[in-house]
């Protein structure tokens, strides 16, 4: 009768043991960690889970306010008894919004949810840039800048405002490279401004300049010109300069440009060395150029 009721004692005790061990399983130990890699549309978010020796998945829960609404995919934080670091990369935010998240781990001893933190996203932005402000006409200029994403493929849009157009027009989509950096070959006709738009950002503007194409060539003592521009300059008027001993373009001959915006003549130069260029001024060049000048010539007299 004794050794039955020990055992039976024995029997409670073992049970009540092993009730006591199931009792006591602790739910996951969770830390919500910092964000990194903040973009304008993206973040990474961090923490830590202890899994307590039970098999645990952890996820992220986001959103504008302390409600949340959102939430990452489950991944598995493993069955181990110590702590290990986590993290998630979130994509598809608001740019320049204020999200708050915390991490939450489950096991089948419970759920745990860590404290709210937040960060908020940078704002988006595109720059643009041009090697030169002021180009010959015919001639073109890089336009380049950056995406603030500093990712490679995203698409960015070229869009231009000639002189005397209202409003802007699309003319070239390129794709970024590595570090978000892009770049445009232009080639203005008239005055134009720039400007580039990526996702919901929009560049400043640059403006390039342009001076009408003159060129000057002489053969056999008989000079000719030629001047291009987006419009037609016939009867406009041009100067035959020499660069006087003072450093300074001088004009001998006016010149009015026939039907083919050019002009052929002769001039009356002194002995010797003679450094010479045809120039237009602004007002024959028209509204949307600069003045204009042919490259200087060396010619010489006996």
């Amino acid at each position: 009768m004794r050794i039955s009721l020990a055992l039976l004692v024995s029997a409670v005790l073992l049970a009540s043991g092993t009730a006591s061990a199931v009792g006591f399983a602790s739910p996951p130990s969770v830390v919500t960690g910092a964000a990194s890699n903040i973009g304008p549309t993206s973040v990474t978010v961090a923490g830590t889970v202890n899994p307590h020796g039970l098999a645990t998945t952890y996820l992220f829960e986001y959103g504008k306010t302390t409600s949340y609404g959102s939430k990452t995919a489950s991944k598995s934080a493993g069955s181990g008894t110590s702590s290990v670091a986590v993290s998630t990369t979130i994509a598809s935010l608001s740019p320049g919004t204020t999200y708050h998240y915390r991490i939450v781990a489950t096991s089948t001893a419970g759920t745990s949810k860590g404290a709210d933190r937040s960060f908020k996203t940078g704002t988006q932005s595109v720059t643009i840039a041009n090697a030169r402000r002021i180009v010959v006409y015919g001639r073109s200029t890089t336009l380049s800048g950056t995406v603030s994403s500093q990712h490679a493929g995203e698409t960015v849009s070229v869009l231009a405002q000639p002189f005397a157009e209202t409003s802007f027009s699309s003319i070239a989509t390129v794709s970024t490279t590595t570090g978000g950096g892009w770049t445009h070959i232009a080639q203005p006709l008239i005055r134009t401004t720039y400007k580039v738009q990526w996702q919901s950002a929009t560049s400043g503007t640059v403006t390039i300049q342009v001076r009408p194409r003159i060129s000057l060539r002489v053969v056999r003592g008989v000079f000719f010109v030629k001047v291009a521009a987006a419009r037609s300059l016939a009867g406009k008027v041009v100067y035959f300069q020499r660069l006087s001993f003072l450093g300074q373009w001088v004009s001998r001959k006016k010149l009015v440009l026939n039907a083919s915006s050019a002009k052929r003549f002769k001039a009356k130069l002194p002995h010797g060395r003679s450094r010479v260029r045809v120039f237009m001024p602004q007002a024959q060049a028209g509204p949307g150029y600069l003045a204009g000048f042919s490259r200087a010539l060396v010619v010489r007299r006996r």
